[in-house]
């Protein structure tokens, strides 16, 4: 995990104290993909239903650059993705 550095989301410009990552998601509402923005360390992401893109490889090319814009890194995204997959022991256990 990188050092603390304070993050301004390039969608919706709000300040963010925690690494962000964007990724390609499955539109909920119909077909397509739209951007998921994920939160290190919390469970799930922000959906940006901004915009619907036809394919999941498009979706990654703009994730990709915003991405870039924060630094980041494809592993690094990646990492931050992967940490708001994971469930606490008791909720896996109880839920």
């Amino acid at each position: 995990m990188s050092k603390f550095v304070e993050r301004v989301c390039p969608i919706c410009k709000q300040r963010m104290k925690c690494r962000i990552a964007f990724t390609p998601v499955v539109n909920p509402e119909g077909p397509g993909f739209i951007l998921g923005r994920a939160e290190e360390g919390l469970q799930g992401y922000v959906p940006l239903r901004y915009r619907v893109y036809d394919s999941e490889e498009e979706a990654q090319v703009i994730a990709d650059e915003l991405n870039a814009e924060l630094g980041l890194h494809r592993k690094e995204a990646w990492e931050v993705i992967a940490s708001t997959m994971w469930q606490k022991k008791e909720e896996r256990v109880n839920g």
